[in-house]
C-alpha cells in the first residue's frame, strides 16, 4: 500500500488510457529516476540504460533541462571517443521542493526538501504530548513561514506535504505522558482535511517508522537494496526494504515491529515496544530523580556512566537483537539498520550490545545478521515524508522503470 494521498484531476487523467501525452510523461519519469540512480548521464548512456531510442532519450533530455529538472555538466570526451564530445546531465536540487512533517511524541519537525535531499529549511515544535490542534497550527504556521522566504519561482516548484505519523496516536496515552483522554481526537483527524483549510497542496500521510526507513534508504544508506530498520524513538518502530523497495504492506502498516514478542509468553509486557523505547527510560529517570525527565536527542542525561542509562542500552540491545533474528529468519535479510532520538554514542553503544547478545543468541540455522547504523537520526521520517510527492511526481521506483512504447 502506497502513503494515503488527496485524488486530484491530475490523478484522474493519469488513469485514462495511454495517451501519447501520458506515455511522454512516463518516459520523462523513467529518464528523471535513472539520472537520480545512476547520474550524472549523458544522453547516449540514459538511451542505453533506459531502451529509449537515442533520439528520444536526447528529445527529453533537452525538454527536461529547459523545465529546470536537469542540469547540464561540462562536456566530457571519453578516452578513444571521436566526434563531439558528451554532455552529462543531473538532477536539478531545485527542480522540486516538497515539505516534510514529523510528528513524534515530544516534538514535531516541518522540513522543506529538495529534488537531492537537501533541507532547505525547517522548523521544530516540543511539546509534552501532541494534540491535532497542535499540529495543525504548526503545519499552518510553517508552510507560511518557509514559503514566504521563497522566490515565487520556486514556491511553483513545491509539489507536496509528506505527513510521518505514528498510526494509532491516541494508543498508549499513559506511557507518552498524556491525559487518558487528550489523544482521542486523533481517532477521526485527517490530514488532507485539515491542512486543506491552508493549503493546496496534496498530501500523503503514512507510518513515521516506514518513512524513517524511507529516508534512510533513499538518503541514507548505498548499496542496500534489502535490510531490517529499527528506529528507536519514544515508542520503537521499524521498517523493511526489499527488492530495491519499502515494504508496506496491505494497510501501510508492514513492519510493526514494535509488537514482536521478545520474551517468555508467561512475561509480561513482553513486547519489544516495552524492550526498546525510550520512554521506558525516561520513566525509569523520572522515579529515580523524583521530577519529570524527558528526553531529548541532544539531553545531557545521554550518559553511559548513569546506571540507569548503561542499563536501558543493555536492555534495547539485547531486546533488537531478538527481534532482528525474528525477522531475519522470516524475511531472509540479512542487513540490519539500527538508528534513533539518541546522541551517536548511544547509538553505537545499542550497536555494541546487539552484536553481544547476538554471540548469545543461538543462530545455528539462521545466517548472522549484520548490523548498521542509520545516518539520518531524527531527520529520516521527515525527509521520507517529503520524499513521498517528490517520488510520485517525478520518479518511477525500483523495478519499474522501462520504457513506454
Amino acid at each position: 500500500m502506497e502513503p494515503t494521498r488527496t485524488t486530484t484531476n491530475r490523478d484522474r487523467q493519469a488513469r485514462d488510457g495511454a495517451t501519447p501525452g501520458r506515455v511522454r510523461n512516463h518516459n520523462e519519469r523513467l529518464v528523471l529516476s535513472v539520472v537520480k540512480e545512476r547520474g550524472p548521464l549523458a544522453s547516449s548512456q540514459i538511451a542505453r540504460l533506459t531502451s529509449l531510442s537515442a533520439q528520444t532519450a536526447s528529445v527529453i533530455t533537452r525538454s527536461l533541462v529547459a523545465d529546470g529538472m536537469l542540469l547540464r555538466g561540462d562536456p566530457v570526451r571519453a578516452r578513444g571517443q571521436v566526434g563531439k564530445p558528451s554532455t552529462p546531465v543531473c538532477l536539478n536540487p531545485g527542480g522540486a521542493l516538497a515539505f516534510g512533517l514529523r510528528i513524534g511524541r515530544r516534538t514535531a519537525d516541518m522540513i522543506l526538501m529538495n529534488m537531492v535531499g537537501e533541507v532547505v529549511d525547517s522548523r521544530t515544535l516540543p511539546y509534552d504530548f501532541p494534540l491535532p490542534e497542535t499540529i495543525d497550527g504548526f503545519a499552518k504556521e510553517s508552510v507560511a513561514a518557509m514559503t514566504a522566504d521563497l522566490a515565487q519561482t520556486m514556491r511553483q516548484r513545491i509539489v507536496g506535504i509528506g505527513v510521518a505519523a505514528p498510526f494509532g496516536l491516541w494508543k498508549l496515552p499513559e506511557e507518552a505522558g498524556a491525559p487518558r483522554e487528550a489523544l482521542d481526537g486523533w481517532k477521526t483527524h485527517d490530514f488532507q482535511t485539515s491542512f486543506a483549510a491552508f493549503s493546496d497542496l496534496e498530501v500523503f500521510a503514512a507510518n513515521d517508522a516506514s518513512m524513517a526507513c524511507s529516508g534512510e534508504f533513499v538518503f541514507g544508506q548505498e548499496d542496500l537494496s534489502e535490510f531490517i530498520y529499527f528506529y528507536v524513538g519514544a515508542f520503537v518502530g521499524g521498517g523493511l526494504v526489499l527488492g530495491g523497495r519499502v515494504f508496506l504492506g496491505r494497510t501501510g502498516n508492514a513492519a510493526a515491529f514494535g509488537s514482536l514478542p521478545i520474551d517468555n509468553i508467561d512475561t509480561k509486557p513482553n513486547q519489544l515496544v516495552q524492550g526498546a523505547s525510550i520512554y521506558v527510560l525516561e520513566r525509569a529517570l523520572s522515579d529515580r530523580d523524583g521530577r519529570l525527565v524527558t528526553l531529548r536527542s541532544t539531553s545531557d542525561a545521554w550518559t553511559l556512566q548513569d546506571p540507569l542509562v548503561a542499563s536501558w542500552v543493555n536492555q534495547t540491545g539485547r531486546s533488537l537483537a531478538i527481534a532482528s533474528l525474528a525477522v531475519s529468519a522470516t524475511v531472509d535479510v540479512q542487513t540490519v539498520v539500527i538508528d534513533g532520538s539518541f546522541p551517536p554514542a548511544i547509538k553505537q553503544a545499542i550497536q555494541s550490545c546487539m552484536r553481544d547478545a547476538l554471540d548469545r543468541l543461538d543462530t545455528s540455522e539462521i545466517e548472522r545478521s549484520s548490523i548498521v547504523l542509520g545516518g539520518l537520526g531524527r531527520s529520516a521520517a521527515a525527509m521520507g515524508a517529503a520524499y513521498q510527492p517528490i517520488s510520485a511526481a517525478y520518479f518511477i521506483e525500483g523495478s519499474q522503470i522501462r520504457a513506454s512504447v
